[in-house]
Formats: structure tokens, sequence, C-alpha cells
């Protein structure tokens, strides 16, 4: 493949990432402010503590660097981890089975997106 069909299968993958971050965290406060666990009670700080990993790295990740979308599929493990567990609990509801998708669709989407822009920039030089 040329530098250029790299570059845009990177910009593609960037995309799809950023709408997908967007939807997995309005997914997060969805599941921690509007409609929480029968046994848990809406709560700001729970919100905020869940969102805060994904917010340090949204800079580097808006900015494109793929060593930031690397760090980022790391964290999503632990969010997949929660979800998975989450997903058989009856009082978490059906909010973790629309979360499960869209941590998939990141991790995927960020780890092509680390792989080809790398790959544009080798092909590059």
């Amino acid at each position: 493949m040329t530098t250029q069909s790299y570059a845009t299968l990177a910009k593609s993958a960037a995309i799809i990432n950023g709408i997908g971050i967007a939807l997995f965290v309005l997914t997060l406060m969805a599941g921690t402010l509007w409609f929480p666990p029968t046994h848990k009670s809406p709560n700001w700080v729970i919100c905020v503590l869940v969102i805060l990993p994904i917010a340090l790295l949204l800079p580097w990740l808006i900015k494109g660097s793929p060593r930031a979308h690397i760090w980022f599929c790391f964290i999503l493990l632990g969010y997949f981890l929660n979800s998975v567990q989450s997903a058989f609990l009856v009082e978490y509801g059906v909010i973790p089975w629309i979360e499960l998708p869209l941590e998939v669709l990141l991790f995927i989407s960020s780890m092509l997106f680390a792989r080809w822009q790398f790959r544009a920039h080798k092909t590059a030089q």
C-alpha cells in the first residue's frame, strides 16, 4: 500500500474512534446519572471518576498520537471487564450491553489507527 492509503485508512479510523468516544462517554454518563443500577443513586462524582481516564487521554487522541491510542486500548480493557461483569447482573439493565459493542469498536478502531499511522509514517520516510 502507498503512504496515502495508510494515511486515509488512519483518518477513517480516527473519525470512527471520535464518534465512538462520544457515544461511549454518553453511555457512561447514562449509566451513572440517568439510568443507574437499582441499588445505586445518581452521582456526579462517580460519573466524573468513570470518565476521567478517557478525559486525560483525550487531548492526545484528538491530536492523533498513535501511542495515545495504544494506551487508550489498555484503558478500554478495564472498562470492558467492568461491562462484562455488569452485563450479567440484572440490576444494571441494558446499559452494559450497549457499552460492550462500543468498547469493542473503540478497541479495534484505536488499534487500527495506531497501526496505520505508524505504517504511514514509516513509508513516508
